[in-house]
């Protein structure tokens, strides 16, 4: 009784199956000796298909000699444990590479609504800079010191001062009218 569904793949070509399928998989538990495709290949397969390769995967199998691990982690594994294995230690690295995983889906999520959010912004800020500066009003923005931060082409028109020279004034300087 476990709290994950579990699909089974006999062989490589089916293992890519499974994970490009609609509903792919959270996680992969890959062996390294298959028929026909190793779980090496199986790895690069995944990872360079764009459908697949954000799942992540760890491989499960007898091969523990060190350079198989470190070739393992190579491909790209997120895990490698040895067989035989202790089903509660394979419990809890599956659960922490789930949770690891949710974190970076909320994080992805939180930057494409920021990125949009962004986009949004700098399009209201462009839609603000083409009516300040196309108006035929003259408009200026001052500090609380009466400092200009920014006036439009109308407004340096006006007063007969550049937009430069009226950055480097407060209105006070010219006018009694701010």
């Amino acid at each position: 009784g476990s709290e994950y569904d579990a699909y089974v793949a006999i062989d490589g070509a089916s293992a890519l199956e499974i994970a490009s399928s609609k509903n792919k998989p959270d996680l992969i538990l890959l062996d390294i000796v298959m028929p026909l495709m190793d779980g090496y290949e199986v790895a690069r397969e995944l990872q360079s298909n764009p459908r697949t390769s954000s799942i992540p995967f760890m491989f499960l199998t007898s091969k523990n000699d060190g350079e198989s691990i470190v070739r393992g982690f190579k491909e790209g594994a997120v895990d490698y444990l040895t067989k035989p294995f202790r089903q509660e230690e394979l419990l809890v690295r599956v659960k922490n590479h789930l949770q690891k995983q949710k974190l970076e889906n909320s994080l992805t999520d939180a930057l494409k609504n920021l990125q949009k959010k962004m986009d949004e912004l700098d399009r209201v800020k462009q839609e603000f800079e083409t009516i300040f500066n196309q108006s035929q009003n003259g408009i200026a923005l001052t500090d609380l010191d009466t400092n200009f931060l920014l006036v439009n082409n109308a407004y340096s028109r006006i007063t007969g001062f550049s937009k430069e020279e009226l950055l480097t004034k407060s209105c006070i300087d010219f006018t009694s009218e701010c």
